[in-house]
């Protein structure tokens, strides 16, 4: 088993949402991340 699939099957059940709805969370948590690499500059890898 995929261990993105995987993960993406956790959260699924844990916030009871649709398949589209983990993709677009899962988008939605990228142009997050980029965005805010790119207003704050990373000092240290986390």
């Amino acid at each position: 088993m995929n261990a993105v699939y995987l993960k993406m099957l956790i959260v699924r059940v844990l916030f009871g949402e649709s398949y589209r709805g983990v993709i677009e969370l899962a988008v939605t948590n990228e142009v997050v991340k980029v965005f805010l690499s790119v207003k704050e500059v990373p000092s240290r890898s986390s």
